[in-house]
């Protein structure tokens, strides 16, 4: 179910956010048979926030996922677009960048060409912690739950 957050609940998210609570997800890798190229990428990217909106305590989420098709493999790197779920545009994208030389991977998040943040990291679990702990970012198409 698609739903987009009002202004008043994205300030409210804003004024509410712990910034010492960090919400970070370790996705499993892509794994297609007989196709190797894209084994140093995510299966998917989940990215999620939490913040208490009117006395509720909701949480926002955001899976990303591959578009096979942007794959690119050049002599020092590999890279692959991944989009939102909620997001039919798809102006909103992770660009993961695989460092084939230094075996280290980027990602950068953008709305339409604005990076709205990044991580980079040596080893896959660093790499996604400090890539998805940036959570949901203002003006994203996200899924809210309430948490019981």
């Amino acid at each position: 179910m698609k739903k987009e957050i009002s202004n008043k609940d994205r300030k409210a998210i804003e004024k509410n956010r712990n910034p010492q609570t960090k919400f970070c997800f370790i996705p499993h890798k892509l794994e297609i048979e007989g196709s190797p190229e894209f084994n140093n990428f995510p299966f998917n990217i989940l990215f999620m926030s939490s913040a208490n909106i009117d006395g509720v305590d909701m949480s926002g989420s955001v899976c990303y996922y591959p578009d096979l098709s942007t794959f690119q493999e050049k002599e020092d790197e590999q890279i692959m677009v991944y989009y939102n779920q909620y997001d039919d545009s798809k102006d909103w994208k992770v660009v993961i960048v695989y460092d084939k030389k230094n075996e280290s991977w980027k990602g950068l998040k953008y709305n339409k060409d604005e990076q709205r943040g990044g991580g980079h990291g040596a080893e896959w679990k660093v790499f996604f912690v400090h890539l998805t702990a940036l959570g949901v970012t203002k003006g994203e198409k996200v899924k809210f739950d309430e948490i019981k």
